[in-house]
């Protein structure tokens, strides 16, 4: 973490790969349900504009109303994408599947208002998008990744009655150990100081030489617009 600062600051560009991109991906400390395996929507997917009292957030679904929904969170770092390859098998098992971008990631518009990123508000936008997205009486799943699940965990508290279940991936009840902790603190320190693009260059110079996964240049490009845009 010390080094992903510093290359920070240095606006260290992530090194090209050596790797042939048609081999496995490594497996390493970078969790890959943030990474899609692909971005071209599947059959039966789409995209979607989710209008709601608390604004209007950009989602993917598939299935119809007719089921109960399945309401995909993702990560910080994340968005609707990393669901791509779930939402179809839910919809074929009769769900009605949705993942959403949250307030300021990647294709949601944000706010300049910080009140608007508790967890409280965050959840409450959980909340909106669940009572708005789907009948609320065909029954609400809640599946959530990492910081997702902390707003998921957050919105299932403060309305007991909103959700059916809730499915955490990667967001407890252990602490997030303490490699991975002090990456997003620095990652948190570093943004103010020298901006995201350079963030993101010591980032994947940093993840690197720890196993970090070799993705093809479509979703690389993905992964790096989405943090940019969030």
């Amino acid at each position: 973490p010390c080094a992903l600062a510093h290359a920070a600051r240095q606006h260290t560009p992530f090194p090209p790969s050596d790797h042939d991109l048609g081999e496995p991906p490594l497996v390493g400390t970078v969790s890959r349900v943030s990474t899609p395996a692909f971005l071209t929507l599947p059959d039966g997917v789409r995209t979607r504009r989710l209008p709601t009292p608390r604004g209007v957030f950009a989602a993917l679904e598939a299935g119809s109303g007719g089921g109960p929904l399945i309401l995909l969170v993702p990560g910080w770092t994340g968005s609707k994408e990393d669901y791509i390859a779930v939402l179809a098998p839910l919809a074929e098992a009769g769900y009605h599947a949705l993942a959403f971008d949250q307030r300021g990631q990647y294709e949601t518009p944000g706010t300049g208002r910080e009140a608007d990123y508790t967890l409280p508000a965050l959840a409450a936008d959980v909340a909106a998008v669940a009572e708005h997205a789907a009948d609320p009486s065909l029954g609400i799943h809640l599946v959530a990744h990492s910081f997702g699940g902390l707003v998921a965990r957050s919105a299932v508290l403060a309305h007991p009655r909103l959700a059916a279940s809730l499915t955490l991936l990667c967001s407890g009840p252990a602490a997030i150990p303490a490699d991975r902790r002090l990456l997003l603190q620095a990652m948190a320190d570093a943004i103010p100081a020298v901006g995201l693009q350079s963030t993101w260059e010591a980032k994947r110079a940093y993840e690197r030489p720890l196993g970090a996964p070799v993705v093809p240049p479509p979703i690389q490009r993905i992964l790096q617009r989405r943090l940019l845009s969030t």
